[in-house]
């Protein structure tokens, strides 16, 4: 009989967040317990508390991964590239931010809980503001904008996606956004295009005195 293979470190971690997920579906965020996501993975009691002290920071970690996850697979960021003209990139950037909030899914139901608790949670509110600047750094680099010149615009998009965010997922008729992207892209397009064509210092070629 072979002996089961050990699980990594990683592979932990992500059985843990796993078993969040599915607990916080079924209950909601402030009625989970440690002990029903526990009961979600094959991990003992000390097992799980010895990655996670409590499941605000399970649902933190969860966000600090779905944020990474955004900027680095969604298909249209990938292809957002200084190269690329204003208009292709205003296109790209527009469509990311559509496909943030456009459908429901399980992710996204979670991530409206994280939303819901950082209004009462100051660490939570401190975190978004560190993953929202993460994303703006990341979006700014890549359009070469200066973050600092842009930062009003990008706040304001930020929040909308997230007014957004909030109606789709706590909607029981999801298709009255997906069934109308064209209205929402005239709605964020005039936004990105103002900080895809704003002024940037990072283009600006110093003369000699």
């Amino acid at each position: 009989m072979m002996a089961k293979t050990r699980k990594t470190r990683e592979e932990r971690i992500q059985e843990i967040l796993a078993g969040a997920q599915k607990s916080f579906l079924e209950k909601g965020y402030p009625l989970t317990t440690m002990e029903d996501i526990i009961a979600h993975t094959e991990l003992s009691k000390g097992g799980v508390y010895h990655y996670y002290a409590d499941k605000k920071q399970i649902l933190i970690d969860m966000m600090r991964q779905g944020n990474i996850f955004y900027m680095q697979y969604n298909k249209h960021m990938l292809q957002i590239e200084p190269k690329n003209t204003d208009e292709e990139n205003i296109a790209l950037v527009t469509e990311a931010i559509l496909d943030k909030f456009i459908y429901q899914t399980d992710e996204k139901r979670i991530y409206t809980m994280f939303l819901c608790e950082m209004l009462y949670d100051q660490e939570i509110w401190e975190v978004f503001l560190t993953l929202e600047r993460q994303f703006f750094e990341w979006l700014t680099s890549r359009v070469e904008v200066d973050l600092d010149i842009c930062i009003d615009e990008l706040k304001f998009i930020s929040r909308m996606m997230n007014g957004m965010m909030m109606a789709q997922n706590t909607s029981r008729e999801p298709k009255v956004l997906e069934t109308n992207r064209q209205q929402l892209r005239t709605i964020f397009e005039p936004l990105v295009r103002k900080i895809v064509m704003k002024p940037s210092n990072v283009n600006i070629v110093k003369e000699d005195i």
